[in-house]
């Protein structure tokens, strides 16, 4: 398996250590070779698989290719033009502290949001579950306390944990701070198959809950 990275490393929001660890864990226990800054310029499919051509010059050949494009906001189609709105060129929307947008009435949280950093160890916050929760969160308590016209303005403390899965059965978990100030305080556990059935558990937790 080659996993081909545009960054310099894996996870750049969690400490160099980290990241190094989890390249280490699935370099040699899952045998994935990990191509850090490198760059597609065209995949060329054939009978016998396809290649990936990098800009590098390098070659790649492999049976099947996945391509993990990241999450995009789905904004497209909104208006948010007529709302005096503008999206990213990832569809995603720049947000105060409090998520409101550059009209005070409207807000965006989740995947659509563009949350900076106060720290400025990576630009804008990650896209996970866990952060779109606390946005959530955020946004209803204030629109909540404006409608009963009576609360402190709240404000989401970026502390949060989330699980990373890996393949094979494993999965990572990670905790902490993710505003925090020089740069998030983040505690990552190796990946396991304990931290796996933890993961299952949480998500038939959720989807119970919701759904």
């Amino acid at each position: 398996v080659n996993l081909v990275n545009t960054r310099e490393r894996l996870l750049e929001f969690l400490d160099e250590e980290i990241s190094n660890a989890l390249s280490y864990h699935m370099r040699d226990e899952q045998g994935v070779l990990i191509r850090q800054s490198e760059e597609y310029e065209r995949v060329e499919v054939s009978d016998g698989g396809v290649t990936l051509h990098l800009k590098t010059g390098k070659l790649i050949k492999s049976d099947m290719l996945l391509w993990a494009n990241g999450r995009t906001g789905n904004s497209a189609g909104l208006g948010l033009e007529a709302l005096g709105l503008v999206a990213d060129h990832r569809g995603n929307i720049a947000v105060n502290d409090v998520y409101q947008t550059a009209v005070s009435h409207i807000y965006a949280v989740g995947d659509i949001a563009a949350v900076a950093t106060p720290n400025g160890y990576v630009p804008f916050l990650p896209k996970a579950g866990v952060f779109a929760h606390g946005h959530a969160e955020t946004v209803a308590s204030n629109l909540a306390a404006q409608i009963k016209g009576k609360g402190k303005t709240r404000r989401w403390d970026g502390h949060g944990a989330c699980f990373l899965e890996v393949g094979r059965g494993q999965s990572a978990f990670v905790s902490g701070n993710f505003l925090a100030a020089p740069k998030p305080e983040i505690d990552f556990r190796m990946p396991g198959k304990v931290w796996h059935m933890q993961k299952v558990l949480f998500e038939r937790h959720w989807m119970k809950r919701w759904f």
